[in-house]
């Protein structure tokens, strides 16, 4: 179970050597711009914030060889999605 903000940041504070296993930063730009929700600009602008939130995800688990918390979630992650359906109609339980 994930713990909550607060918890996260208490372990953190709790323990002097401890990092946080992922950080994300976004860059300085700013394009603020109101979109309404069931728009055609709703779902672009949706799958531009989807591309580039997800661009490097994967980076941060090419550093899991020296660290054995972020090796440990991965293994956990592939194992969960091994059977999780990614939708309704997902085929990925017949395997």
């Amino acid at each position: 179970m994930l713990p909550t903000w607060d918890q996260a940041l208490d372990r953190l504070d709790a323990d002097p050597d401890a990092e946080p296993l992922h950080v994300v930063r976004f860059g300085q730009q700013h394009n603020i711009q109101g979109v309404l929700a069931g728009t055609p600009a709703a779902g672009k602008w949706l799958g531009y914030l989807t591309k580039y939130l997800t661009k490097s995800l994967a980076d941060p688990l090419e550093a899991t060889a020296d660290n054995p918390a972020r090796r440990e979630h991965a293994a956990r992650l592939i194992e969960a999605l091994r059977t999780e359906p990614c939708s309704p109609t997902c085929a990925n339980w017949l395997h």
